[in-house]
Formats: C-alpha cells, sequence, structure tokens
C-alpha cells in the first residue's frame, strides 16, 4: 500500500530521516502542568519503566503551577540528557 507522498512523487529530504541506528522514539504528553494531570506520576512510571534510555525519550508539553515542582521531580529521577 502506497503512501500519499508516494502516490505524489514527494521524497522528503534524506536528512530529516535520521539512520535506525540513531533513532530515537519520543512519548509525547501535552496538557496544563496541574497536579489534577498527574505528569508526577507519569515521570515516575516512566523512571521505573526505564525504557531503553537510548532509544526513548519523553516530552512534556505544557505551562502550568506545577512546572518547578515537575522540574525538580525530574532531576531526582535523574530523567534529564
Amino acid at each position: 500500500e502506497s503512501t500519499d507522498a508516494e502516490k505524489n512523487n514527494v521524497s522528503p529530504p534524506e536528512a530529516s530521516f535520521p539512520a535506525k541506528k540513531q533513532r530515537k522514539y519520543r512519548a509525547l504528553a501535552v496538557g496544563r502542568l496541574s497536579p489534577e494531570k498527574g505528569f508526577d506520576l507519569l515521570l515516575k512510571a516512566w523512571q521505573q519503566a526505564n525504557p531503553s534510555a537510548a532509544k526513548w525519550e519523553l516530552v512534556i508539553v505544557g505551562e502550568g503551577t506545577t512546572r518547578p515542582q515537575l522540574e525538580s521531580l525530574i532531576r531526582e529521577l535523574n530523567l534529564t540528557d
């Protein structure tokens, strides 16, 4: 089955696709950084799951009142690059 890009003879530039050895997978979480959203639980679960650190990264996008606490938790759980 061909993709829309193949049907339209569109080829993305090679540079946009990292080599398979270097490819990282991203888990994306988006939302307001507030207590009821549970981003603290997500961070703790991510740290426990330890999904092959070389291939996975967690990206959290959002703003809110718990941002400083979440940043502190990220450091505490050693989840920084």
